[in-house]
């Protein structure tokens, strides 16, 4: 697929003068439903909680530019409690569709519960515009979208499909996901991809020759991380010099490859006194199992449980190195934050794009994810004398221009 040309898979570059042109002048304060059509239509973004996720920052910061864009937005969501909260704009309506004794019910659980929820307003207020906001939610609002007929809907491929784990899908699993991902592809006005890696997918460039693709990756927004990253160190073994802390971000799933990192540590620990820092939410299994696996390597006393913060970039400014090993990304957020906190970082060639981020190995270090030897070497190799740094890569990667992307879209759907 890199042989393709762009211009069938890629929304075309806008230059700002025109894309301004394009989008209908912004509206501040509430707007009702009244004045949906005289400005940029209506939106209705399915998430399942606010927690602090790279799915969830994206559909807030879609969210925000969207409702700048003039659009009236709603963010449904199966759970409406989570770290990042807070960030949502006032302006953006925010509907929770589960009772509140639902918030700690499994993932799957939770989604199958909202269905009848996302239903509902979908059927009262008859969005212009859905979006899907990450993998998970998609199946659902498939269901769910039949009740507003006149929506287009946008599906956001935040994922690799095949969730690349060695043994993670059997036969009837790739038969499910590739009966799903049809169901999805056939309904979509467009397939927003977060990386130019997930055209490989044979299901995914089937549907970019069919024209139903549009590559809008993600970005970072380097003004607000270097303002955020300003600060004293959040926990004190960030502070400790002769300890150097490696962080790692995301939420405790099988995905991120916590245990192969777990037996790097134990091993980089034979050479160097490195500590651990797991930023992320998780279940109460999850968390005793992961710390279980630290105690029967030893390193109970080096590893720290964090739960996931609304601003993590102080953690990273701060860290001796960032991790990641996940055995599969779409596109990473957090990957981009810590590129733009200038820490030394490690990531698996799985995780998403990562070899693309990190320049094949010119701006860090890329590991196999099944490689515990490996990670060791190159947690010691970052946290060393002579890391390879990021420098000012991070300013390949801007979230102003990617917001501008989907906005477009967004308005040329909604006509």
């Amino acid at each position: 697929m890199q042989g393709m040309s762009g211009s069938l898979f890629r929304f075309p570059d806008i230059a700002a003068s025109r894309a301004s042109a394009l989008l209908p002048t912004a509206r501040h304060g509430a707007a009702d439903a009244g004045d949906r059509r005289a400005g940029g239509g209506s939106l209705m973004i399915f998430i399942d909680d606010l927690g602090a996720t790279g799915v969830v920052r994206n559909a807030i910061a879609l969210a925000t530019r969207l409702c700048a864009a003039g659009f009236v937005v709603e963010v449904a969501a199966s759970c409406a409690q989570g770290a990042l909260r807070g960030e949502l704009d006032p302006r953006i309506r925010l509907t929770e569709l589960l009772p509140s004794r639902w918030r700690t019910a499994p993932r799957p659980v939770r989604l199958a519960r909202a269905l009848l929820g996302l239903r509902r307003r979908l059927a009262s207020e008859q969005p212009d515009l859905i979006l899907s906001a990450g993998n998970h939610g998609h199946l659902l609002t498939r269901l769910a979208a039949s009740a507003a007929p006149r929506a287009r809907t946008i599906y956001r491929i935040s994922n690799d499909l095949d969730h690349a784990r060695p043994g993670r899908l059997g036969r009837l699993g790739k038969i499910a996901r590739t009966l799903q991902f049809r169901l999805i592809a056939g309904h979509a006005a467009c397939l927003a991809l977060v990386s130019p890696h997930l055209l490989q997918h044979p299901l995914i460039a089937a549907a970019a020759r069919r024209g139903k693709t549009r590559l809008i990756p993600n970005g970072v927004d380097l003004a607000m991380v270097a303002k955020r990253s300003e600060g004293p160190a959040p926990h004190p073994w960030l502070a400790e010099s002769n300890h150097p802390t490696v962080l790692t971000v995301g939420r405790l799933a099988p995905q991120k490859n916590i245990e192969t990192l777990l037996a790097a540590l134990a091993e980089a620990r034979r050479s160097r006194p490195l500590r651990l820092i797991v930023l992320g939410d998780g279940t109460d299994k999850t968390r005793l199992r992961l710390r279980g696996r630290a105690e029967a390597l030893g390193i109970a006393d080096a590893v720290a449980f964090v739960p996931a913060v609304p601003n993590p970039f102080p953690w990273m400014a701060h860290a001796a190195a960032f991790v990641l090993p996940s055995w599969w990304e779409g596109a990473s957020n957090v990957l981009l934050e810590a590129l733009a906190c200038g820490r030394p970082i490690v990531a698996s060639r799985t995780a998403g794009n990562a070899e693309e981020v990190l320049g094949s190995g010119r701006y860090g270090r890329l590991i196999d994810p099944a490689d515990v030897h490996g990670l060791a070497k190159a947690l010691l190799d970052q946290t060393g004398a002579t890391p390879i740094r990021p420098g000012a890569r991070a300013t390949a990667f801007s979230r102003n221009r990617a917001l501008d992307e989907f906005a477009v879209l967004a308005v040329g759907l909604s006509r």
